[in-house]
This record gives structure tokens, sequence and C-alpha cells, in this order.
């Protein structure tokens, strides 16, 4: 009569620990999760950063470049050689000279 008794008992107890261990993996899963999402977000937290510094380089660079433009197209406007009134009726502006050909010379 007594071992009819412990039966049901073992068959609890061993349905308890198959839970607990199903529990267990489980909250090892579900923790194994949540690190790889914490990584992927410090991941594209990185390559966000990683992507501003790209787009500020990018701006600073356009931006270098209208003001190269700039300077090329003020810098065309300017004539070399001047025909007003002045010694003989013929001068030249030997700043936009100097300009020009320190220009062609970088190339």
């Amino acid at each position: 009569m007594m071992n009819e008794n412990l039966e049901p008992s073992l068959h609890s107890a061993k349905a308890f620990a198959e839970f607990s261990q199903k529990k267990a993996n489980d909250a090892k899963k579900k923790a194994a999760a949540t690190k790889k999402a914490s990584q992927l977000a410090s991941d594209q937290v990185a390559l966000l950063k990683e992507s501003n510094e790209l787009a500020k380089k990018a701006l600073t660079e356009a931006n270098l470049r209208s003001e190269q433009e700039r300077a090329l197209h003020e810098s065309n406007s300017t004539d070399v050689v001047d025909i007003k009134p002045n010694f003989f009726g013929l001068g030249a502006n030997l700043n936009e000279a100097w300009r020009r050909f320190k220009k062609w010379s970088s190339k």
C-alpha cells in the first residue's frame, strides 16, 4: 500500500524537476536573446555615429568645394589686362595674373 502512494509522488517530483529544468533553459535562452539584442543595438548606435561623422565630412567637403568654385568664379571674372586710361593706355593687374599663375601651376 505504501508503494502505491509513492508512485504518484515520484511522478509529480519528476514532472516538477522537468518543469524547473525547462524554466531554467527558457531563462538562459531569454538571457542570450537579450544579450544579442543589446549587442545589435550597440552595433547600430556605432553605425549611426559613423554615418553621422561621414555625413559631416561630406558636408564640410561640399562646402569647401562650393567655396573653391565661388573663389574660382570670382577669380575668372577679374581681367588680367585692363584697357582704361593709365600709363600708355594699357595696364596689367599683376595680382590677378599671379593668382592665375599659382592656380595654373598647382594643377
